[in-house]
């Protein structure tokens, strides 16, 4: 095996991506089983940021918008946002503009009522 410091800087991106994915996924099994939905909409982020490093924008889509629901489920503002933000950049690199738009206009909304 190659000493770390040897290896390129994408080469040790994509390990870190690679641990982080290995963890978050074992993460959010752990918190499904134990219906613990604040850890789940935590694992979901993370996964979905990887989904995104590694040029999946749909299956990305789909966890930012499962962990929107329970964040909105719980109240949680502020991982409503980042799930919300990640949906949003998800739309914008398929030229969805519009729809990008629609769902910064959710975001207004959540924290109206959440006031």
């Amino acid at each position: 095996m190659t000493p770390s410091r040897w290896r390129s800087p994408a080469t040790r991106r994509l390990s870190a991506a690679d641990s982080t994915l290995r963890s978050a996924t074992a993460s959010l099994a752990l918190s499904r089983a134990q219906r613990d939905k604040v850890a789940a909409v935590r694992a979901m982020g993370s996964l979905a940021d990887v989904a995104v490093q590694q040029g999946m924008p749909d299956r990305a889509d789909a966890l930012y918008r499962e962990g929107l629901v329970l964040a909105a489920e719980l109240g949680d503002r502020w991982w409503f946002t980042l799930c919300l933000e990640g949906m949003v950049a998800c739309e914008t690199s398929r030229s969805r503009f519009t729809r990008a738009a629609t769902l910064l206009a959710r975001d207004d909304e959540f924290g109206r009522r959440a006031a």
